[in-house]
């Protein structure tokens, strides 16, 4: 072999690695990249994930809270024997002036209750 041909293999040598090298670098800085994008796709659907889930935590307080009131509605009259006011007795108690709400109404002849027992508003100790 000549030195001309060992030089020409040491620069083909030479060529190939440094071009392995130049195509190693790109490699590494796509997967680099890769794994960022990755990364803040996984946090944002880990952020999504929290919220989704914080919203269920709510939303099963919620329906455990109409689930009691109904539960309560419905065991109140069938155990304890109650049952919900007529609007003819429910009685506003305190300085209203003899005002009673029934319903959606505002009732101005519902009786007014001093000392625990009703009264006429025409009656009333001022």
């Amino acid at each position: 072999m000549s030195v001309r041909t060992t030089q020409r293999r040491g620069f083909t040598l030479m060529v190939m690695l440094l071009l392995a090298i130049a195509l190693s670098a790109v490699a590494l800085v796509y997967t680099r990249h890769e794994a960022r994008v990755l990364h803040m796709e996984q946090e944002s659907l880990s952020r999504k994930r929290d919220a989704l889930n914080t919203e269920y935590h709510r939303l099963q307080l919620e329906q455990s809270a109409y689930g009691a009131y109904h539960e309560i509605e419905a065991r109140a009259p069938r155990d304890l024997g109650l049952r919900a006011p007529s609007p003819e007795e429910i009685y506003l108690i305190g300085d209203q002036g003899g005002y009673s709400f029934t319903g959606l109404e505002l009732n101005t002849t519902a009786p007014v209750v001093q000392n625990g027992l009703p009264v006429d508003a025409t009656e009333r100790q001022e």
